[in-house]
Parts: structure tokens; sequence; C-alpha cells
């Protein structure tokens, strides 16, 4: 039998002899923890287990057919199939559409900056601190790509 303190988690393997089933005080000699253990019920079977089926085909087969007919008793039909659900179309598309807009927008305002600021004089100070900040941007990813 083996014996684990449940302070430190030491292990002892004593005979089975050693504790009655009624139980008995025990110390470990790793800790000093004092406690009573009890034996554990040892499980007997009744029989052997089955042996595994070696054809396997015949074997769900059989099973299909007794839980048709198991079914059949109860007064239920076959199990129904789930329901197909549909699968969603273009959500990769409509994904892909939505993350590129804005991109597009913003490369359309920079592309016609100069237009945008005659024709909207009120907006011509944002209109190039925006071009300014994107020329600023490519000069930097032109060094970095040139190094």
């Amino acid at each position: 039998m083996r014996l684990r303190c449940p302070t430190c988690a030491a292990e002892y393997e004593i005979e089975d002899a050693a504790i009655p089933e009624a139980g008995r005080d025990v110390q470990c000699s790793a800790c000093g923890h004092g406690w009573h253990h009890r034996p554990q019920p040892r499980l007997v079977l009744d029989a052997p287990p089955a042996a595994a089926p070696t054809d396997f085909r015949a074997f769900l087969r059989e099973e299909a057919e007794r839980e048709a007919a198991q079914r059949r008793a109860e007064g239920s039909s076959a199990i129904a199939p789930p329901a197909a659900e549909r699968p969603k179309k273009g959500g990769f598309v409509a994904g892909m559409f939505l993350a590129l807009l804005p991109l597009a927008v913003l490369a359309g305002i920079y592309a016609g900056a100069a237009q945008i600021k005659a024709q909207a004089p009120g907006l011509a100070e944002p209109i190039q601190r925006y071009a300014d900040a994107v020329d600023q941007g490519r000069r930097w990813l032109h060094d970095t790509l040139d190094r």
C-alpha cells in the first residue's frame, strides 16, 4: 500500500496488513505531520471485461440496429439531421472592402490636395498639414528601404 503525506506529499510504501480496515494513526518521518489513514476499499470485478470486437463494422451495424429498434419502441423517428447553416458569403470580400475603403479615401485626399485647397480655401491649412505628414512618411519609408 502506498501512503502519501497530505502536508509534504512524501510517499511511503508499506505492507497492506500494517493498516487495518478501521484505519491507523500514522506520522510522516519527513515533516512530522500526523494523520489517521484508512485504506481505500479494493475494487473487485465480478467478471472479466468483454473482449473487444474484432470486426468493428459489424459491431457498429449492430449498435445502429439496436438504437433504431429502441427509437421505434419509444415512438420517435430517426435523428433529424441538424439544419444546415447557410454559410456567410462574401464575408472576406466585405471585410477587405471595409479595410481598404478608408485607405482609398485618404489616398484620394492626398492625390487631390491641390484641387481641394483651390475649391475649399477654408480647408487649405488642414489639407496642407495632412499632405506634409504623408510626404514625411513617404520620405521615412524611402530612407528606411534604401538602407
